[in-house]
């Protein structure tokens, strides 16, 4: 992996390593999110989501956050293009950021959310 690569890799993965481990203070379900697994869980074997799904819920969730505004960038702009450049890493290093999101323990807030969200039947990974 070039360096430029391995910029892009290590700001994206410190993004959704950091949206895992920050406090969950909502009361509901963030708005979209049943709608957005659904589509990762239809999506193809080398999409960014459906590898980050494969590596657990809490993963694919801290994702999700990352990529619906819940990241550490200056702007929309800036988020798209560091997102952009990341869909664009080659299956093994977006597989490997997902890899290492998942040696990331949930903030103790997210992971009762978490847990929340799988007890319920249209939430529930098959």
């Amino acid at each position: 992996m070039s360096s430029q690569s391995e910029e892009k890799h290590r700001d994206v993965t410190n993004t959704i390593c950091q949206c895992m481990q920050a406090p969950w203070t909502r009361e509901k379900t963030r708005y979209g999110l049943k709608a957005a697994l659904e589509k990762a869980k239809q999506s193809e074997p080398s999409s960014t989501e459906k590898l980050f799904l494969g590596e657990g819920f809490a993963v694919w969730v801290a994702y999700y956050l990352a990529i619906s505004g819940h990241g550490h960038y200056e702007g929309p702009s800036s988020r798209a293009k560091a997102l952009a450049n990341f869909h664009g890493l080659s299956i093994e290093d977006r597989r490997a950021a997902a890899k290492m999101v998942s040696e990331t323990n949930p903030y103790p807030s997210l992971q009762d959310a978490l847990d929340k969200m799988l007890s319920r039947s249209d939430i529930r990974r098959e």
